[in-house]
């Protein structure tokens, strides 16, 4: 089951369905979410903070229709060879970020609903992202463009903030990311892939840059440059050969190999 929007998230929460949660517990920070069967679950956070969230469902879809606002879709992470859905270009942005992250291992989209007491009634928000570290940490990421961060938003952030608090997590709020560092991490996405991997060619690579060494030198290490730059960019994107991905990816880049221990 999914919950298409706001109200019917809201609605699905208060429904006999979702016992767990009600609006007339004011007591402290609720979620409810999907597990990765369709189950719908809903507890106390506090109660419920070492669930699988990277396995949830998205607790909304994705949808796409003529004439919509924001450009939504699904993106392919290399990281747990799963689709994430995304709601706008921004959010497509930080998800290519997050694969190319190795300290991630797991992200999960509109992974659950939050509710909080403000006043006399109950607020809600949906996070965008759930992260699962390699470490076990977890993080919840929204994203907004900078220019759009209004003061109802900064409530709300606030209120995710110390609700991740409680449970040990970590929030994280992304506004739009360097333009060369998302340029250069974009054009690698493209060798994410295992297809562009070739153990033979990544030696000979990897052994041609054991020092800095310029991409194109590099590249050159191998006979044939349209079998070579493929594997290249991938060893690139999965991080075994290191280059300063602030400035501008280019022939004259200096490239290390990087020890796998």
């Amino acid at each position: 089951m999914f919950l298409s929007d706001r109200s019917q998230a809201s609605k699905a929460l208060r429904s006999g369905g979702c016992n767990e949660i009600e609006v007339a517990r004011l007591d402290g920070f609720q979620v409810a979410w999907l597990t990765a069967r369709g189950r719908k679950r809903g507890a106390a956070l506090r109660m419920v903070a070492e669930e699988l969230y990277e396995d949830a469902l998205p607790c909304r879809r994705f949808p796409a229709y003529k004439g919509q606002r924001y450009f939504s879709g699904h993106y392919w992470l290399a990281t747990t060879g799963r689709h994430v859905g995304y709601e706008s270009l921004l959010e497509r942005t930080h998800l290519t970020l997050l694969d190319f992250d190795l300290d991630v291992v797991a992200v999960a989209a509109q992974p659950f609903v939050l509710q909080w007491p403000e006043g006399r009634r109950l607020a809600q928000h949906i996070p965008d992202f759930f992260v699962r570290h390699a470490d076990g940490r977890a993080s919840v990421v929204d994203v907004k463009p900078q220019a759009r961060v209004s003061e109802r938003d900064r409530v709300v952030f606030t209120a995710v903030r110390e609700a991740c608090a409680e449970v040990g997590w970590s929030h994280r709020v992304c506004h739009e990311p360097a333009p060369l560092l998302l340029r250069n991490v974009e054009w690698l996405a493209g060798y994410r892939r295992q297809v562009c991997d070739d153990p033979r060619i990544a030696g000979v690579l990897l052994a041609a840059c054991d020092s800095p060494t310029p991409l194109g030198e590099v590249a050159a290490a191998h006979p044939v440059a349209e079998q070579a730059r493929p594997v290249l960019f991938h060893l690139l994107w999965h991080q075994r050969i290191a280059c300063d991905l602030s400035m501008r990816l280019s022939d004259s880049s200096l490239l290390t190999a990087v020890s796998v221990p």
